[in-house]
């Protein structure tokens, strides 16, 4: 940061918006990245159908916005407009100029919006605050991790999982047509997409073709049934492009993810949610559903839940079960990853309701 802008325009630069929701650390980091730039009256700030790659605010004088019909607007500190970004749909609508000697702060658009992903990433939901700092993310894989702070997986992990998950995942690089699980084959790794796509195809006889149930991209991720279920790998996944693929441990993924994220509940707790109104869902397979369902439950088997969620209501409560509650676990995470709340697993599943 240049050390001839005054106090005052740094102050002016706090309080422009979205800067102002940026903590203490993150605002001296933009400061730093940020060029302030002086104008002279009637001097070009930027043109009609720029798409340049700046977010610029005004500091201090005044700017004029001239419209594509040469149609005038001034801009002063006078008025509330100042403290937003000026004109800042791209390609530019406006052409802007000084009308008298401005200071305008130019940072590029890339580094403003990695460093507000961090901020609400790095504080969660509804305040929660995840305690690590800017410098503990910043390396050549920041982009990513602030993207994989923005996912409801990671919002709905406490603070002291986050950098330890980011410290245990194993960069694999992977190319296109690479079978990274196959159907049947037993779970140790649970994975995240840190480039490249691929997708999820599943055979349901022997006999017959896999059917392609999903498409995954970046921070997509996948192999947690197997590892949570303790069963077989329930879907083949294939890469479609070259990529990368961060891995973790079964262990790892027990201790840093499984633990933190999935809500048990026992029999009597489970009565008294779907009393309340939550819904009973019974994740086993079809025949097994046929031949011991539950009345009043919904059959989701797990290998379908993926396909269903976006048809299911993300605000209501929800309790799955199955003989062991194994692959209500699985079920439970992976809503969990698409955002539901509200998602308890009868714990020890049917056997364990047997048994009391």
């Amino acid at each position: 940061m240049s050390q001839t802008i005054a106090d005052k325009y740094i102050s002016q630069y706090r309080h422009c918006i979205p800067v102002n929701s940026l903590v203490k650390e993150a605002f001296e980091r933009l400061c730093a990245e940020t060029e302030f730039c002086h104008y002279t009256p009637q001097q070009t700030i930027f043109s009609l159908g720029d798409n340049d790659e700046y977010t610029l605010f005004l500091l201090d004088g005044s700017i004029n916005l001239i419209a594509k019909d040469g149609k005038k607007s001034q801009i002063s500190l006078s008025q509330r407009q100042s403290l937003y970004a000026i004109a800042a749909l791209k390609p530019r609508l406006f052409s802007a100029e000084a009308e008298h000697n401005c200071l305008i702060a130019q940072v590029k658009t890339h580094t403003l919006d990695k460093l507000l992903i961090w901020e609400q990433g790095a504080h969660g939901n509804k305040g929660q605050s995840y305690d690590i700092s800017i410098s503990e993310l910043e390396d050549e894989d920041s982009d990513w991790k602030m993207a994989m702070l923005q996912t409801q997986t990671f919002l709905s992990l406490p603070s002291e999982n986050i950098l330890s998950l980011f410290s245990a995942m194993e960069p694999i690089a992977v190319k296109q047509g690479d079978t990274i699980i196959r159907q049947g084959e037993p779970g140790d790794y649970y994975y995240i997409i840190k480039e490249g796509y691929c997708e999820v195809s599943r055979s349901f006889q022997d006999d017959m073709e896999p059917v392609v149930l999903n498409k995954l991209g970046p921070t997509d991720c996948f192999g947690e049934e197997a590892l949570l279920s303790g069963e077989t790998r329930n879907a083949t996944i294939t890469m479609l492009s070259d990529g990368v693929l961060m891995r973790l441990s079964k262990t790892q993924f027990h201790t840093l993810l499984e633990a933190p994220l999935l809500q048990f509940v026992n029999i009597h707790q489970a009565q008294e949610l779907i009393q309340q109104g939550a819904i009973a869902i019974d994740v086993r397979n079809e025949d097994e559903y046929a031949h011991s369902g539950i009345k009043n439950t919904l059959n989701i088997p797990l290998y379908l839940l993926r396909l269903q969620l976006s048809g299911m209501n993300i605000h209501e409560t929800f309790v799955l079960f199955c003989d062991s509650g194994s692959r209500s676990a699985a079920a439970a995470f992976l809503m969990k990853q698409s955002g539901f709340k509200d998602v308890f697993v009868l714990e020890n599943g049917l056997s364990g309701v047997m048994h009391t």
